[in-house]
């Protein structure tokens, strides 16, 4: 049994800022990427546990690639697949 509809979307490549694992271990990894929609400087940083689950906090990098505060939501500007070009809505809808 699935999870439902899954949509790709975004594509391209990443580039890590330093040593990836090393970033990963110490909770804070920078890093670049340059896809189809998200571009730019990013950072991933480990949050204080909660129990047993570890979180995770994405956070744009104020750079070039960063989108104004007034600018609509990257989701609600950009939300069909990169592969299909299809809304989740209609991907769920051709799902069994």
């Amino acid at each position: 049994m699935g999870a439902g509809a899954v949509l790709l979307w975004d594509r391209g490549t990443w580039e890590s800022e330093g040593d990836p694992l090393a970033g990963l271990a110490t909770g804070s990894l920078r890093f670049q990427l340059r896809g189809a929609k998200l571009t730019g400087g990013w950072r991933l940083t480990r949050m204080a546990p909660r129990g047993r689950q570890v979180s995770w906090l994405l956070i744009k990098a104020a750079d070039a690639a960063a989108r104004p505060r007034d600018a609509p939501d990257i989701l609600d500007e950009h939300p069909l697949s990169v592969l299909s070009g299809r809304s989740i809505e209609a991907l769920a809808e051709l799902s069994p």
